[in-house]
């Protein structure tokens, strides 16, 4: 767990900078699961509605998170009940909000936008909690951000929409404050119950909507549904609240960003499209800002 002193009036977190490392790596991986799993979504929305997919792997993960922490004895909310269904409430409108920024806007515009919700992150940070976030760590967010931009060419506006944009910037927002809430619930509740209420919570709030999806799907695909609920949902979601506990929000956030050039990479083996020379570029930029946030981790005291 991580632990804050104070040296000279600022928070001094050197000494835990192989948890920070560790929280680093876990984001990492938290991020090849999303966007190798996001190949997957794709396929499976030829048979669903984004509704009905968006319930019916929340709800996978869901009974997946409680069955665990309920084996633990980790069900217990200790009082914090009421912000594990915000969590919940604000994961259920993500999806939503995205996909509409996805409909209004087009992949790039709407995926460049997510920064927002990590900027916000690092504002917060330095303004309110009033720990500095050195130079280094804006460069590395900029950085990253740029080398998004190029992979889901990000300049393709389709046309100027209001709506899209505010349910892109409000998404972001959204990641943002879910970003916070699970630091500022790590020393207070188990990872496994900051990620099962949420998840479960959401599910529930989906289901009038989603319908329980259709129920003449092919035996693969089942599969895969079940593979996307446990491996591309409910595992990385539980790894993204330890890695948010170990690094923080920021370092995690700026990492988040970068699963649409995970997406491309899986999207360029397992599907066969072409990535073109920008979108290579890209991918090597954001590399580089994602080795810029994890040299300078400790450094980032977020």
């Amino acid at each position: 767990m991580r632990r804050d002193r104070l040296v000279g009036g600022e928070t001094d977190l050197s000494y835990v900078r192989p948890e920070a490392r560790r929280g680093i790596l876990l984001a990492v991986l938290v991020v090849s699961l999303f966007g190798f799993f996001a190949v997957v979504v794709i396929d499976l929305l030829d048979y669903h509605t984004s509704i009905e997919l968006a319930q019916r792997h929340l709800l996978i993960a869901g009974l997946v998170l409680f069955g665990a922490a309920a084996r633990k004895r980790l069900l217990h909310p200790r009082g914090q009940f009421r912000v594990l269904a915000a969590m919940g409430c604000g994961m259920a409108v993500m999806p939503p909000l995205f996909f509409t920024a996805l409909e209004r806007l087009g992949a790039g515009p709407a995926i460049t936008l997510q920064f927002v919700g990590v900027l916000a992150v690092m504002v917060w940070t330095q303004v309110v909690k009033g720990i500095r976030v050195p130079a280094v760590a804006w460069l590395a967010g900029l950085v990253t951000v740029l080398g998004i931009s190029l992979v889901v060419e990000a300049w393709m506006w389709e046309r100027v929409d209001l709506i899209g944009i505010a349910a892109g910037v409000g998404g972001a927002f959204f990641l943002a404050i879910y970003l916070l809430v699970v630091d500022h619930l790590g020393g207070r509740l188990h990872p496994l119950t900051i990620a099962a209420y949420p998840m479960g919570i959401a599910a529930l709030l989906l289901m009038p909507l989603g319908r329980w999806g259709p129920m003449d799907l092919l035996a693969s695909k089942w599969w895969w549904l079940l593979a996307l609920g446990v491996l591309g949902t409910a595992l990385p979601v539980l790894l993204e609240v330890v890695a948010v506990r170990y690094a923080g929000p920021g370092p995690v956030g700026i990492i988040i960003l970068t699963q649409p050039v995970v997406g491309a990479v899986a999207a360029w083996f397992l599907l066969g499209q072409v990535l073109t020379g920008l979108q290579i570029l890209g991918i090597a930029v954001s590399l580089v800002g994602v080795l810029l946030v994890q040299s300078k981790v400790s450094e980032a005291r977020t």
